[in-house]
C-alpha cells in the first residue's frame, strides 16, 4: 500500500457516501408503521399524535408575575437579556463557578430544591455520545486493538518480503516508504516492537509524533504535517494500550 495513493482512496469514498445527499428528501424519507425485523433486533415504532403548544403569555415589568425570580440572582446583562428574549444562558447559578460536572448535576439540583426544569435537546445529545463513546472504548479495547497488531504485522511481513525480494531501485524506494508508513504505525501500537532491518526514516517520525507540538515536514510524506494532532485525548487517556490504540490510529 502505498501513502500516495490514500488521497484517491479517500476521494473514491467520499464520492460513495456523497451520493445519496445529491437524492431528494422526499425520495428518502421512509413512513415505518409496522415493527421491523434485524439482525440486531426488532424495532417497534412508536407513533407520536400529540400536538404541542402552549398558551401565549406576558412577563410584567421587573418580573413581578415570575414567581421564582427572586430565587436566582443575575447581573445586569443577564437580568436584561431575560426580560427581552425570556430566557438567559448561565454558567453559573451563584457566584462565578457553576460546580456542575454533568448536565445530570444541575437537573438533579433543581429536582432537590423544586425548580422548574426545561430539558433542552443537547442533554439527549450528550447521552448519546456517552453511550456511544463507552461502546467504542470497550470494542477498541476487547477487539480492535488486537485487530489492528495482527493487520500491521501481516502488512509488515509481507511489504518486508517484497523488499528483500526486490532489485529495481524505484521499487525498492516505494516499498521502504511503505515499510516506514507500517512501521511507524507499528511502534506507535506497541513500543515493544523490533522493526526488520533496512534503511527507513521513521524513527525521524517517531520524535515528531511524541513531541506533537506543531507543523513540520514529514520525511515520510514529503508534506507538511500537523503533529499537534497526536496529543491523546478524549477516553484514550484512560490506558496505556488505548493511549498507543489512539496514536497509531492517528497516524494511520
Amino acid at each position: 500500500m502505498n501513502a500516495r495513493l490514500i488521497p484517491t482512496i479517500i476521494t473514491i469514498l467520499l464520492i460513495i457516501f456523497l451520493i445519496p445527499i445529491s437524492l431528494k428528501a422526499q425520495d428518502m424519507i421512509a413512513n415505518i408503521d409496522q415493527p421491523v425485523t434485524t439482525e440486531f433486533g426488532v424495532y417497534k415504532p412508536y407513533n407520536v399524535d400529540v400536538i404541542p403548544g402552549c398558551l401565549p403569555y406576558i412577563v410584567e415589568p421587573g418580573f413581578k408575575n415570575v414567581v421564582n425570580f427572586g430565587d436566582f440572582i443575575f447581573t445586569a446583562t443577564e437580568e436584561s437579556l431575560l426580560a427581552e428574549n425570556y430566557f438567559v444562558v448561565s454558567r453559573r447559578r451563584y457566584g462565578s463557578y457553576t460546580g456542575y460536572r454533568e448536565i445530570y448535576d444541575i437537573y438533579n439540583e433543581c429536582r432537590d430544591h423544586n425548580i422548574p426544569i426545561f430539558v433542552t435537546t443537547d442533554a439527549m445529545l450528550h447521552t448519546f455520545h456517552l453511550c456511544f463513546d463507552y461502546i467504542l472504548e470497550t470494542i477498541e479495547q476487547q477487539k480492535f486493538i488486537d485487530d489492528l497488531n495482527q493487520l500491521l504485522t501481516t502488512l509488515i511481513n509481507t511489504t518486508y518480503n517484497q523488499f528483500a525480494s526486490a532489485t529495481d531501485g524505484s521499487v525498492i524506494l516505494a516499498l521502504t516508504r511503505n515499510l516506514d508508513f507500517l512501521v511507524t504505525a507499528k511502534v506507535l501500537l506497541d513500543s515493544t516492537y523490533t522493526p526488520p532491518s533496512y534503511n527507513g526514516e521513521y524513527l525521524e517520525e517517531l520524535a515528531l509524533i511524541e513531541a506533537h507540538e506543531g507543523f513540520f515536514p514529514s520525511l515520510i510524506f514529503d508534506y507538511t504535517e500537523d503533529y499537534t494532532q497526536y496529543k491523546v485525548r478524549g477516553h484514550y487517556t484512560k490506558t496505556i494500550p488505548l493511549r498507543h490504540y489512539f496514536l497509531s490510529m492517528m497516524w494511520l
